[in-house]
């Protein structure tokens, strides 16, 4: 499950930024002109902020268990990339929000999907 999610939360990161990018007047009107529309943003960062409250709390509880050190890795920097691009002021103001968010749910996903191998392994 944490997986599919992973990798649902990468698809709509990249088509978010594929809309964004390819549609500049769209991403202008949104970010500056329409300011009754700046919710969905800051609705993003709530969504994205329980994601990862879980998934810390997920990581703390199978910390042990977890088989992949790499799988750990991942999903802590995978992690640390989306809240930077989500929370930090210089890359959540900019264009480059959108390749660490994006990278970071990519990350995670990868991260998931190495667990899952390990646990594979080992049954």
């Amino acid at each position: 499950m944490g997986l599919g999610l992973a990798v649902l939360c990468a698809l709509h990161c990249l088509a978010t930024a594929i809309v964004l990018i390819s549609f500049p007047a769209l991403w202008l009107k949104l970010r500056y002109q329409a300011p009754q529309y700046l919710w969905l943003f800051e609705a993003e960062r709530w969504i994205a902020g329980a994601s990862l409250a879980v998934a810390a709390l997920a990581l703390l509880l199978a910390l042990r268990k977890l088989r992949a050190p790499a799988a750990r890795s991942l999903l802590l920097i995978g992690a640390g990339s989306v809240s930077a691009g989500l929370w930090w002021p210089p890359l959540a103001h900019s264009l480059w929000s959108v390749p660490a968010v994006s990278g970071g749910a990519l990350l995670i996903a990868l991260g998931h999907y190495l667990q899952l191998r390990g646990w594979r392994r080992c049954g």
